[in-house]
């Protein structure tokens, strides 16, 4: 946890707010639902999410079956944090930078270049290609796939595994 200075005070109702940093950091935004819980002897904030995590263990399989059979890695995020990276631990609950989650809200695929910011303080190391995962209109995770030259037909590879994460929401 970082100490990063700032103090608020508590209103007589046990209100506070949190500074706009913290909350765009954080990607709170107005309306969103917040899990409130005590971690030792500190109050954390997350988002709330009332559902289980449907994909389960089918984001590591469709991450290692798409390394396996197009080459290169591939990671699947939940939102913007990564929930499966079998072939680099070290992704693991990593968020993706606001920039790459702001172009694949739209719904469409976005080829990215070696040394384009992927996550937070993490460039990527690969050109990459990033497909969203659609749930009832709403983006709600991508696949992501590193590779040197990535072509349309592994584009199309991946928007199959994409649809079938898709089904199981």
């Amino acid at each position: 946890m970082s100490d990063i200075g700032i103090v608020r005070r508590m209103d007589d109702l046990g209100r506070m707010v949190i500074p706009k940093e913290i909350r765009r950091n954080l990607r709170f935004k107005n309306g969103d639902p917040l899990e409130i819980f005590i971690d030792k002897n500190a109050i954390v904030f997350r988002k709330y999410d009332p559902t289980p995590d449907p994909l389960g263990n089918q984001a590591d399989n469709i991450s290692k079956v798409l390394a396996e059979t197009l080459g290169g890695e591939a990671v699947v995020t939940r939102e913007d944090v990564v929930i499966s990276a079998p072939g680099n631990k070290s992704l693991l609950k990593k968020s993706l930078s606001e920039d790459i989650h702001d172009k694949i809200k739209n719904g469409e695929s976005y080829f990215g270049r070696k040394g384009e910011e992927l996550m937070e303080g993490w460039d990527s190391k690969s050109n990459f290609i990033c497909t969203p995962l659609n749930h009832e209109g709403n983006i709600v995770g991508s696949v992501i796939l590193f590779k040197e030259k990535p072509t349309n037909v592994e584009e199309k590879v991946m928007l199959a595994m994409t649809a079938f994460l898709e089904k199981q929401y």
